[in-house]
């Protein structure tokens, strides 16, 4: 069965149901997709049909597929137990893309964007990655849990990974970028890199480096070929520097801040151990230079505000629908908890209490994931706009 398929001004949402698969147009633009499970895919086109300004919101148990496409300005918000696949080596681009909280337990990767010289994918940002119970490195490949690859930039925020049985792959692989940042992070690991790199410009900031079994083999950082600075913004000890090029030249400094000082020669290093070596050290003047100049030397524009249209003022037509026993709060909240969705018909509704939302289990005797899908996500659902008013 093809595909359904999403054009510009296309708007598909749905009450947690499931579709085999769903295509974004080439060139589409305005197109959101919500409450679905489905593996969603982003068509290739020609060099001139660009996909821009596409929404994802709460898409769960769901495969997004990015191969050749050119994107830009798309925004992916809530996606969980699925994997995201970027694939523009040959040709195509994602730019200023923004994902926020994704999660993957199981699988072979969470996210995987690799790009091109061409058509260089930049601008995008990560915010709230987590991988739970990691699985298996993919045969014969080199990618990490996050992986990067081809791409000039990489902002990373807030970064989740656990990994309990030993397998040796990185938690986040970033390779041929010149800037890297990493704002934020932990992960239980054994026996694997929390972040594997050659990036010519690394900052990483509040992500935690501490091996977990306190096994000094184990690598926190392993800087490959070609990897210039890495920056900390804290203090943290026992970590594990790996630098796999032999050269003598600094590589790797992890920074303690703590004392207050501006950013500069002042700084000093705590001690780091580098291929077995404890390299404590004060930054000379050019090394500071050099080291500033990875947080320092970066433009970009801050997330735009959403823009909401203001509520109508006149609400007279509207019936007052609360009363006693009847469409109150404790009334609507019984609808929430034993129904998957609840429409309210036309009217004000006067509440004394909060509305409780989210998932509500089902069965509590055996949590699993076949009793987490045998319960249900509470879903309150308006009338239309300006037709349903909730006030207290």
């Amino acid at each position: 069965m093809p595909p359904l398929t999403l054009r510009s001004g296309n708007h598909l949402f749905g009450f947690r149901n499931r579709a085999t698969a769903l295509a974004i147009a080439a060139g589409a633009e305005c197109v959101s997709i919500s409450n679905l499970s489905a593996t969603i895919t982003f068509e290739a086109g020609r060099a001139d049909q660009i996909t821009r300004d596409v929404v994802l919101f709460g898409v769960h148990y769901a495969d997004f597929q990015l191969v050749g496409a050119r994107v830009e300005n798309a925004l992916f918000v809530d996606l969980y137990n699925g994997s995201i696949t970027v694939d523009c080596s040959a040709s195509g681009f994602m730019r200023n893309c923004r994902f926020v909280r994704a999660q993957s337990q199981g699988g072979d990767h969470v996210i995987l964007v690799r790009g091109n010289v061409a058509e260089p994918s930049t601008g995008n940002v990560v915010l709230g990655l987590s991988a739970l119970t990691m699985g298996n490195q993919p045969a014969g490949t080199d990618e990490g849990r996050f992986h990067f690859e081809g791409v000039p930039d990489v902002t990373l925020l807030n970064l989740s990974a656990e990994n309990y049985d030993g397998r040796e792959w990185p938690i986040t692989r970033v390779l041929g970028a010149d800037d890297v940042k990493i704002f934020g992070g932990f992960s239980f690991t054994q026996g694997l890199a929390v972040l594997d790199t050659n990036a010519a410009r690394t900052w990483s900031s509040a992500i935690s480096l501490f091996p977990q079994s306190g096994d000094s083999a184990y690598q926190n950082v392993l800087l490959r070929p070609g990897a210039r600075s890495l920056v900390r913004t804290e203090t943290v000890t026992n970590a594990v520097v790996t630098d796999l090029e032999p050269s003598p030249r600094l590589r790797a400094l992890i920074f303690d801040d703590s004392s207050g000082d501006d950013p500069g020669p002042s700084w000093h290093a705590n001690v780091v151990e580098i291929d077995g070596v404890s390299r404590p050290a004060t930054l000379t003047a050019a090394q500071g230079e050099e080291l500033l100049a990875c947080v320092s030397n970066r433009s970009g524009t801050p997330w735009p505000r959403p823009v909401l249209a203001a509520p109508p003022s006149d609400f007279t037509a509207l019936p007052m629908m609360t009363t006693p026993g009847m469409w109150d709060a404790e009334y609507i909240q019984g609808l929430l908890d034993t129904q998957p969705s609840v429409v309210l018909p036309p009217g004000i509704y006067t509440l004394d209490r909060p509305l409780k939302m989210g998932w509500v289990w089902t069965d509590l005797t055996t949590p699993d994931l076949e009793a987490y899908r045998r319960g249900h996500s509470r879903m309150l659902i308006g009338s239309g706009k300006s037709r349903t008013v909730l006030s207290r």
